[in-house]
């Protein structure tokens, strides 16, 4: 775990897995067909957390704080997304989960990529990169709008599941 890091999750404290040589954090919130979030270069879970309440009332979400980044380990071998895609398996095989949705920002998109190059069978339905999503926000009205918004726009995506 990295020095001074604190995450609020809505109350959730961080599950961990190891991973050769270091803990993934990682949070398993809802039911229904898994939904891996993954946040960007420099973020963690917490970059969801304006979605995550209206996600979980359709799906088991599986947030993931990357290697290096937030609760997460960084190991000593260096960060590559080939090693972080084997993270994301270790933590998924942990669960029990076969196969999930992904949803990535930035870097997170990167890593569901090459997720899905080197894991096919564990894609359900494909992986939607997103390049821009509501996070610092005002409390308020324009919160409720991002939360209704990005649910929107992620049900249009998703809408042949």
């Amino acid at each position: 775990m990295q020095k001074g890091f604190e995450i609020d999750m809505f109350g959730y404290e961080p599950e961990f897995v190891v991973c050769g040589d270091a803990r993934i954090a990682y949070y398993d919130v809802g039911r229904g067909k898994p939904l891996v979030l993954l946040h960007g270069n420099g973020e963690d879970s917490s970059y969801w957390n304006a979605q995550i309440p209206e996600l979980t009332r359709f799906y088991r979400v599986i947030a993931v704080d990357s290697r290096g980044h937030g609760a997460s380990g960084s190991g000593g071998h260096g960060l590559s997304f080939e090693m972080m895609a084997e993270d994301l398996k270790t933590v998924l095989d942990t669960l029990g989960v076969k196969k999930a949705h992904f949803l990535g920002f930035s870097d997170g998109g990167n890593l569901a990529i090459k997720f899905a190059l080197t894991y096919p069978a564990g894609i359900d339905h494909g992986v939607k990169v997103v390049r821009h999503a509501a996070r610092n926000l005002s409390k308020g009205f324009e919160q409720i709008v991002a939360h209704r918004a990005m649910f929107l726009i992620f049900r249009q995506v998703f809408k042949t599941c």
